[in-house]
């Protein structure tokens, strides 16, 4: 019951001003509720009770969730340099709110107190996006390039910069971080978040390149063989495809997309007898509901359509 506690909330906030967490809460109750006028009234008079430093913090996330980023700057004035430095993980939430609410000073000034600390991996990664949002494109590719050099052995640096510099133009730059997260991505879900990458950024060359590399260094993974199977036909490979897709087969019988891939091999050669024969043997080990049971109907009935089977 929202409302009431609402109410609790106001009486309490009202006898205590001095306890911000119960002011921040109907704060963020206010704002659910759409009354960000309240919640506005409701964070100056926690303000004004003077909180700690963790207090204060509370109360700037709220304030940049009102839309008031510059307000809460204004209140950090009351933190020392020490303070806040302490935590960059405040500065990174407290920029991403203010560049949602388009307003670009705060944030700056946020990301400005973080980008030249020692960040935890994930936390450089998300300022630098956060600095591309901001329109500093040049200082984003700066701090991801560190991130990146300072912990060569982790691919996700070199992606995070790889991809801010194909957001920026910078093809050059990008390819020097795809080859270096290359041989930093040894396990197969690094390798595959690799190849990811390249599909969904479409480097498609690049990235059937490397599942070649993957299929040599995986070879039982049929996942791998799968995909690596279909970037050989796209690229004119058909007798390396088909290798590919009937292994992935023989490792794993019930992977359905493997089958789908190969049947549309087989027609396109006009071997319809053989792909007809994959598409009826896929769906024999077909479980209920997976969508690509559809799919294999689909293409069967298709062929069944053309009267010639």
């Amino acid at each position: 019951d929202p409302a009431r506690a609402r109410r609790i909330l106001e009486r309490l906030a009202a006898a205590e001003p001095e306890r911000t967490q119960v002011s921040a809460d109907l704060a963020a109750l206010e704002l659910d509720a759409g009354a960000r006028d309240a919640a506005l009234r409701t964070l100056e008079r926690a303000a004004a009770a003077g909180p700690g430093p963790d207090g204060l913090r509370q109360l700037v996330r709220l304030f940049a969730r009102a839309g008031r980023s510059r307000r809460g700057a204004e209140l950090l004035s009351r933190l020392s340099a020490r303070q806040l430095s302490e935590d960059p993980a405040f500065d990174i939430e407290l920029a991403s709110a203010a560049l949602e609410s388009a307003d670009r000073l705060p944030a700056l000034e946020a990301l400005g107190r973080v980008e030249h600390s020692a960040l935890a991996p994930d936390l450089g990664r998300r300022a630098a996006l956060l600095l591309v949002k901001a329109g500093e494109g040049p200082r984003a590719l700066t701090l991801a390039r560190g991130q990146a050099s300072g912990r060569p052995d982790d691919p996700e640096g070199w992606l995070a910069l790889a991809g801010i510099a194909l957001d920026l133009g910078r093809q050059d730059l990008a390819a020097e971080a795809l080859r270096k997260a290359e041989p930093a991505s040894r396990s197969l879900v690094e390798g595959k978040r690799l190849a990811q990458f390249y599909d969904e950024h479409g480097l498609g060359r690049q990235g059937c390149a490397f599942l070649g590399v993957m299929a040599r260094r995986f070879p039982a993974d049929a996942g791998v063989l799968q995909d690596k199977g279909v970037c050989d036909y796209l690229d004119g490979r058909a007798p390396e495809a088909e290798r590919a897709l009937r292994a992935a087969i023989r490792l794993d019988p019930a992977l359905l997309g493997a089958y789908l891939s190969l049947g549309a091999i087989c027609t396109d050669q006009h071997r319809l007898a053989e792909a007809l024969a994959l598409y009826e043997r896929a769906l024999s080990r077909a479980r209920a509901g997976d969508p690509l049971a559809q799919r294999l109907l689909e293409a069967r009935d298709e062929l069944r359509s053309r009267g010639k089977l």
